[in-house]
């Protein structure tokens, strides 16, 4: 059913704006793009779409492209995804695709529908992918992927779903919303990271504990003189440390003075540093 779907997208792109030839990407055509996506390899594809982005397609060109939408490289998606965004008339109809991909439940699909929203940037999706961003039915990539995908949209109307994602039993859909919420746009706070900063996940708890300090979020100040201390990881305590400079409460001194004697160097400098702020 899915492959009617796309063979009748490809088939509705009956006309095609053509771009003037002097500002089509330097090499590209379509016989670029085909070779590059026979070699399978990712940088080949990649170059071959970016040299092409402007270039005039027929409906075969168009297909060879939309393909690439369902391919298992991200990178390669989101290519593809950008190079429909600089077609108006194809992007509306592949938006509406990606939009029917996250209405059913197929994970693969969402994951990719998802990244095609995210790559268009549009907050008309945001409804759409909050949907999917909580919905346990799909697999944590395709949660993650929709969460990853409201940070790229960066609007804050999406604060709510995002917060609602810190808490998904996925250390990957966490750490997207960690980044998704740092990424919105006019940000001003961090409250809802603070929990994450004891995350049982490393890299959760790193860029958590990086985060809460870009934006001085006070009431982490107690969790992160924790992890500074008593953290595994040098880049954890090293984060704590400067994010507990950026806070700059006197009542971290203490805890940053005993870090200045902590094992790693890049630790022991930044918690001199942080403990220069609180004066």
């Amino acid at each position: 059913m899915i492959k009617n779907v796309i063979v009748a997208a490809a088939c509705s792109f009956s006309l095609f704006a053509a771009i003037p030839a002097a500002d089509a990407g330097t090499g590209g055509s379509p016989g670029v793009i085909r070779s590059a996506i026979r070699s399978n390899n990712a940088d080949a594809i990649i170059s071959a779409l970016e040299q092409s982005e402007d270039i005039p397609c027929n409906s075969d060109c168009v297909s060879m492209v939309m393909d690439l939408l369902d391919h298992d490289d991200y990178r390669i998606r989101q290519v593809a995804a950008w190079w429909f965004a600089r077609r108006p008339a194809q992007m509306k109809e592949i938006g509406e695709l990606a939009t029917a991909w996250l209405s059913m439940d197929d994970s693969v699909k969402a994951r990719n529908g998802a990244d095609i929203l995210g790559t268009f940037g549009y907050a008309k999706y945001i409804d759409v992918l909050s949907a999917a961003a909580v919905k346990q039915s799909f697999t944590a990539d395709a949660r993650a992927a929709a969460v990853q995908a409201l940070g790229n949209i960066a609007n804050q109307r999406a604060n709510g779903v995002v917060a609602q994602a810190m808490a998904d039993g996925s250390p990957l859909v966490r750490l997207k919303a960690v980044n998704a919420w740092k990424n919105m746009l006019k940000q001003t706070e961090a409250a809802p990271v603070v929990a994450l900063v004891k995350d049982a996940d490393l890299q959760v708890r790193r860029a958590a504990v990086a985060t809460v300090g870009t934006f001085r979020t006070s009431e982490a100040r107690v969790d992160l003189e924790a992890a500074l201390l008593g953290d595994a990881d040098p880049a954890v305590r090293r984060n704590a440390a400067w994010a507990l400079g950026r806070i700059g409460d006197k009542a971290s001194r203490d805890a940053l003075r005993t870090a200045m004697e902590d094992s790693s160097s890049l630790v022991r400098t930044t918690a001199k540093v942080a403990y220069n702020k609180t004066r």
